[in-house]
């Protein structure tokens, strides 16, 4: 892919520059001191990530530091370097600069070396080379080093391996020679499997040892503790009498125990039988109580229903204080309208005054 532009921010001389470039030879031109060289220097730096350090930002960065950008294709490449960032950025992914490492994802994707770019003071390319140097650019342009590489590690794998061969020449040989020396292996593993076996059974014979003594250790004990047993079994001849004494004791004072719970429960029993007695003197005057509370509830039932009926009817009398009101003012209307207009309101003939006062009066 041919590079297409080239973006330059606070790098030596250039504070914000763009160039767009064409597919094929671009040659930037100019007076000297205007920045030409230090264009290449800005490409150079996305590409090998040289120089290092940052002399080369200009001096008004500050906290914007500096940034050079090359786009192929739409895709772009980015170096950036400040006092926080320190990175690659090819397209939206970003790259930490680990040391003076270019990304590898980075170094792929551009794939351009010194051939193609062409300092102010560089010689001609080709033109004022020597042979070899320019077979050795024809080959890197070819990609034909390669061969001259795998030759190179072919020869140096022969030349180690067969270094390698002389010297497992010479171990093998040493290695027979020793062989010799142990010629005598099979009688020597015999007599070194017949000592295993006795070392075997020193060891089996030296637990067996170790077993018996605690055997006896053990034996001894149990001689002391029946000599301690039968000491106890003389004591225990005198002992009877005050076990069984004790036992006694101890029964006796269970008894005891007992018969004061039984006691407290007949106390707290004829407490009670108390308590009921006097509630059964006033079972007369309870009765008589619960006839007036049943008398009560049954007056204070009908006089809630008496207060709900009162209420009813003073609805009822206010609901006909109103129709009366608007009685009184249909029959005024009436009345108004019979002596404006002096008609009967039956026969429609004309009435005079006296047949209105009637009329009002009848109303």
């Amino acid at each position: 892919m041919p590079l297409e532009k080239l973006k330059i921010q606070n790098f030596q001389s250039h504070k914000n520059t763009e160039l767009n470039l064409h597919s094929g030879i671009n040659a930037i031109t100019g007076s000297s001191d205007v920045g030409k060289s230090s264009i290449t220097r800005a490409i150079y730096w996305v590409l090998t990530n040289r120089p290092t350090g940052t002399a080369f930002q200009s001096y008004w960065a500050d906290k914007d530091g500096t940034e050079v950008e090359l786009q192929f294709d739409g895709i772009s490449v980015k170096r950036i370097r400040s006092k926080t960032k320190n990175s690659y950025q090819l397209g939206k992914t970003k790259f930490d600069v680990v040391k003076t490492d270019v990304p590898e994802e980075v170094s792929r994707f551009l794939n351009l070396s010194d051939v193609n770019i062409q300092n102010q003071h560089d010689k001609y390319f080709l033109l004022q080379d020597s042979a070899g140097e320019v077979a050795k650019k024809l080959n890197s342009v070819a990609n034909l080093e390669i061969i001259d590489f795998a030759l190179k590690e072919v020869n140096s794998d022969i030349s180690q391996n067969s270094g390698k061969i002389n010297d497992t020449e010479v171990d093998i040989y040493e290695l027979k020679d020793k062989l010799n020396g142990y010629r005598h292996l099979d009688g020597i593993e015999k007599l070194l499997n017949e000592l295993t076996t006795k070392i075997q059974e020193q060891e089996t014979i030296k637990i067996t040892l170790c077993d018996l003594q605690d055997l006896i250790i053990g034996i001894e004990a149990v001689e002391e503790d029946l000599q301690n047993l039968d000491l106890w079994l003389k004591i225990e001849v005198d002992m009877q009498p005050i076990l069984d004494s004790l036992n006694e004791f101890i029964s006796t004072q269970t008894t005891i125990e007992s018969l004061q719970k039984l006691s407290q429960s007949i106390e707290r029993i004829e407490q009670e039988i108390d308590q009921i007695s006097e509630y059964v003197k006033c079972e007369p005057e309870i009765e008589e109580l619960l006839r007036l509370i049943s008398e009560y509830r049954m007056v204070s039932q009908e006089i809630k229903a008496i207060n709900k009926l009162c209420f009813e009817i003073a609805i009822v009398v206010k609901s006909i204080e109103q129709l009366d009101g608007t009685i009184s003012d249909a029959t005024n209307d009436a009345i108004a309208i019979i002596s404006e207009n002096k008609l009967c309101p039956l026969c429609g003939n004309e009435i005079n005054d006296d047949a209105i006062g009637h009329v009002r009066g009848w109303l």
